[in-house]
């Protein structure tokens, strides 16, 4: 390979190659670009082509077989690195040499690109002039989209039978459910109701409590109190409350100062009465 060698593929460069042949140069006719596309046009690529509006078939200078036809040798891709006038050469980046009879520098001017500091070396970040030789970035793989959340459950003690006034609630009269808010508004009616079984059990109902009910402060007897002695009473039966003093206070149950709900029997002359007590505040 000899003959005249053209350092730089841009717009002077193809147009002094075509103009060779134009004129009847019939010897070898080389061009070195370091892009690796044949030679194009540089104003559209911040107009036209950025936006999309004109493809790179219509970019190009001339087609690429133009220079097979025409006998012109591209070598794109390629970097001179230096030139040897003495032995008539171009040295190339990769150490390979392209001898020349005549030599043409058509390489034009670079780009300033930005500075560091400011984002110049992000990655991403490319000159117009050099952006058709680079591999675009690789777009950036699709999330997979966000696993659903299960919704969270809320334990639902619930009666497990019909529990009348008066029971002290065991483990056995509860029934425990894992129920999300959803399934709890569609099947449940009561807003507000007791979540921790440890705060139900040991505990004495207050009315009675249907089997698959909920379980709430108001329907529980505070500790120490039981039921309410109109709740219990039945014929033959009455209530009394008593308040004690030192002089009939029940040793171990009630002292001065407490009053007693006394539940008792009554009937005719000579039945034997009987009685129930309870401690009140």
């Amino acid at each position: 390979m000899s003959g005249i060698v053209i350092v730089g593929a841009g717009q002077a460069g193809a147009s002094l190659a075509a103009k060779l042949r134009m004129l009847d140069y019939d010897g070898a006719i080389t061009l070195i670009g370091q892009e690796a596309v044949a030679p194009y046009q540089r104003p559209p690529l911040s107009k036209q082509y950025l936006l999309g509006e004109m493809g790179l078939d219509r970019l190009l200078l001339r087609s690429e077989s133009f220079y097979d036809e025409q006998g012109i040798t591209l070598m794109l891709d390629t970097q001179a690195a230096s030139i040897d006038t003495a032995a008539g050469c171009v040295k190339l980046a990769d150490e390979r040499q392209v001898p020349y009879v005549q030599l043409a520098l058509t390489t034009g001017s670079m780009p300033r690109r930005l500075p560091a500091e400011i984002g110049g070396g992000l990655a991403g970040v490319y000159t117009v002039r050099i952006a058709m030789a680079q591999t675009p970035p690789a777009e950036p793989p699709t999330p997979p989209p966000p696993r659903a959340e299960k919704p969270a459950r809320i334990t639902v003690p619930l009666a497990s039978r019909d529990i009348p006034a008066g029971t002290k609630i065991s483990l056995d009269d509860i029934a425990l459910y894992r129920m999300t808010r959803q399934e709890i508004s569609e099947t449940i009616e009561a807003k507000n109701f007791m979540t921790n079984p440890d705060q139900i059990i040991g505990k004495i109902v207050g009315v009675d409590v249907k089997r698959g009910k909920t379980f709430d402060t108001n329907r529980l007897l505070p500790s120490g109190k039981l039921p309410n002695f109109l709740d219990r009473l039945k014929p033959g039966l009455r209530a009394v409350t008593v308040s004690m003093s030192p002089s009939n206070a029940l040793l171990g149950f009630a002292g001065p100062g407490n009053r007693v709900d006394v539940l008792f029997h009554y009937g005719q002359d000579g039945e034997a009465g009987g009685g129930a007590a309870a401690a009140g505040g």
